[in-house]
């Protein structure tokens, strides 16, 4: 698809179903996008089954406004509660909690995680940026210290702010001010998905 792209650099490679595809920034060279849906993909055609999945090649439902650029955001779904897990665990001193996200920055920026309606309400093959889910205005965490070489960082997370929350959601979102500016991280299905850890103290 022609010359290699460099961070930072994005190329539209199609328009499928009203919806244009591009890739590179704001994400890695070599994966693919669309506005009209939210997350990237490694194929073309991950994106085109996405896009379908959304309504976008029925016309009655598709957008006739398109999103708006620079913005990008990923969601994080959990089961059940924090708390419950760490009663199993029987831990008696809790010391932090942090997100680990596998990824980088290219350029400096600010990550901040905000809480989102429950995971029981929306389903990951039918969002789009029109049917993402709702973000309440709760920030439980956030960071700048992300690498600028592939590797873990992690954002500190307010525990006593979603613990006790049933099926919660994370809202990541990075600094919303141009394609230049945005972090990546490693999404479930990878080898390095994103994670809670929570460090304590087990009294026996």
């Amino acid at each position: 698809m022609g010359e290699e792209l460099k961070p930072g650099e994005r190329r539209k490679v199609t328009t499928y179903c009203g919806c244009d595809i591009y890739e590179g920034a704001p994400y890695p060279p070599g994966t693919y996008w669309s506005p009209c849906i939210v997350g990237a993909y490694r194929t073309v055609k991950a994106v085109k089954k996405r896009i379908k999945k959304a309504g976008y090649c029925r016309s009655a439902k598709r957008p006739k406004k398109k999103p708006p650029e620079g913005i990008n955001r990923s969601y994080l779904g959990f089961e059940g509660t924090l708390k419950e897990r760490i009663e199993r665990a029987g831990v008696q001193f809790l010391i932090s909690t942090e997100l680990q996200l596998y990824g980088r920055a290219i350029h400096p920026l600010k990550l901040t995680v905000k809480l989102a309606e429950s995971s029981e309400n929306w389903d990951e093959d039918e969002m789009s940026w029109w049917y993402q889910p709702k973000a309440e205005d709760i920030v439980v965490g956030e960071t700048t210290d992300i690498p600028s070489r592939e590797g873990w960082y992690s954002v500190p997370l307010n525990l006593e702010k979603i613990k006790d929350i049933e099926n919660f959601s994370l809202q990541l979102v990075g600094r919303e001010s141009g394609a230049n500016n945005y972090c990546y991280a490693g999404d479930r299905e990878s080898d390095t998905p994103p994670r809670i850890v929570i460090k304590a103290i087990k009294v026996t």
